[in-house]
C-alpha cells in the first residue's frame, strides 16, 4: 500500500509519473468529454495513486491486480470494479499509443464474480401494489425532490415501456407523437449534447401501452403542450453532470424504502427493476426476443443476422398490445 506521500514502500513518486498526471494527459486528448466521465476517471486516478502509489513508468500487472483486490475488499460490486479498471486501462492506453509505455498492464484484468453478488430483481405483483399504493397515487402528493409530476409518471412509464430512467426523464413533449395507423409513439433519441442514450441501438420507438393511455398519459402530454413546455417533466432538476434524473434517483431510493412510500427494504429492488419486470412481461406474452430487444433498446448479440434491418413499427405495436401489466395502474390525469 502507499505511504503518507502516496508512494510505494520507501519510494517517492514524482508528480509527472503519477496517475493524476496521466489523467490530465488523457483529458487533454478529448476536451469535449462529459464532466461526469472526467470526474469518474479522476477519482480512479487519485484512488490508485493513494492506494498503490506506484509511478506509471514502474506499474506492473501485479500492481493493477492489487488495486482490483483492494476495491473488492472495500465492498464494491464486481461491475463497479470492472468499470474502475476500465478507466485505468483507458488512461494507460493513451501513453502506450503515444509511445511512452511499451504495453498496457491494465488491459483485460479479470474480476472474479461471487455467487453472492447483489443483482437487481424485477418487481413482483405485491411489490408493484406497494409502489402504486403510495401517497403519490392515493393522495396526489408531489415532491420537489422527485421532480413534481415526474414522481408520479416515471414509475408507470418505466413499467409499461421498459425504458431506462434517464431516457424517460429527458423526454421532450415533441417526443410523444400520434400516428394515424400506429397510435401514440414515444421516440427515444439522444443528440449527444443535451439528451443522451446508452448506445446507438438505444435510439428507438416505443408504442404507448393502452394502460398509459387509460391513466391519462396523453392528457398529460397535451397539457404540457398547451403550456408551451419543452421538457415533458419540467420540474426535474439536472445534477452537475447534466443528468436530468440524477437527483431524482437519490429521492426515489429514499422513497422506495420509506415506510410511508414504497416500504420495500430489499436493496436489490431499484428503479431499474421496472425494466427487468417489463422484460419478464414480454416473455410471458411470448414476444419474440428481437422484438422486445427493439422495444427496450437492448443489443441482440446472439445472432449476427439480428444486426441487419429494423423491426417494423407494426410488430412493435402488436407486441405492446399483447403485454398485460400485473397491476391496475392508478389514474393520474382524469378525463
Amino acid at each position: 500500500m502507499a505511504d503518507a506521500h502516496g508512494a510505494g514502500p520507501g519510494i517517492e513518486v514524482p508528480e509527472h509519473d503519477r496517475l493524476a498526471a496521466l489523467h490530465e494527459y488523457w483529458r487533454s486528448l478529448s476536451p469535449g468529454r462529459p464532466e461526469r466521465t472526467i470526474v469518474e476517471f479522476e477519482l480512479t486516478a487519485h484512488s490508485f495513486d493513494k492506494v498503490i502509489g506506484v509511478g506509471i513508468s514502474r506499474m506492473t500487472r501485479a500492481d493493477v491486480s492489487r488495486y482490483r483486490d483492494y476495491l473488492l475488499k472495500q465492498g464494491l460490486q464486481p461491475a463497479t470494479v470492472i468499470k474502475r479498471l476500465g478507466h485505468l486501462s483507458a488512461m494507460v492506453q493513451t501513453y502506450v499509443d503515444a509511445g511512452r509505455l511499451e504495453r498496457n498492464v491494465a488491459l483485460r484484468m479479470r474480476v472474479p464474480r461471487s455467487d453472492t453478488t447483489r443483482t437487481r430483481l424485477p418487481f413482483g405483483d405485491e411489490q408493484l401494489q406497494s409502489v402504486f399504493g403510495s401517497p403519490i397515487y392515493t393522495q396526489g402528493r408531489r415532491y420537489k425532490a422527485g421532480g413534481g409530476e415526474a414522481a408520479a409518471w416515471l414509475p408507470p412509464l418505466a413499467l409499461a415501456t421498459g425504458g431506462r430512467l434517464e431516457e424517460l426523464g429527458q423526454l421532450r413533449v415533441r417526443d410523444i407523437q400520434r400516428h394515424r395507423a400506429h397510435g401514440a409513439l414515444i421516440h427515444i433519441t439522444g443528440d449527444g449534447v443535451i439528451t443522451r442514450v446508452k448506445n446507438r441501438g438505444s435510439n428507438r420507438i416505443i408504442p404507448v401501452h393502452p394502460e398509459l393511455v387509460r391513466i391519462g398519459f396523453l392528457r398529460y402530454v397535451d397539457a404540457m403542450s398547451r403550456q408551451g413546455r419543452d421538457w415533458l417533466f419540467p420540474d426535474l432538476r439536472a445534477d452537475r453532470f447534466g443528468h436530468r434524473t440524477g437527483n431524482f434517483t437519490k429521492w426515489w431510493h429514499r422513497h422506495l424504502r420509506d415506510p410511508e412510500g414504497g416500504n420495500l427494504q430489499d436493496g436489490r429492488l431499484v428503479f431499474h427493476s421496472f425494466r427487468h419486470t417489463f422484460k419478464t412481461l414480454c416473455r410471458l406474452a411470448k414476444v419474440p426476443e428481437d422484438v422486445h430487444d427493439a422495444l427496450t433498446g437492448h443489443s441482440s448479440v446472439s445472432s449476427v443476422g439480428r444486426g441487419y434491418g429494423v423491426v417494423p413499427v407494426e410488430l412493435l405495436v402488436d407486441a405492446m398490445m399483447s403485454i398485460r401489466l400485473p397491476v391496475e395502474l392508478p389514474v393520474i390525469v382524469a378525463e
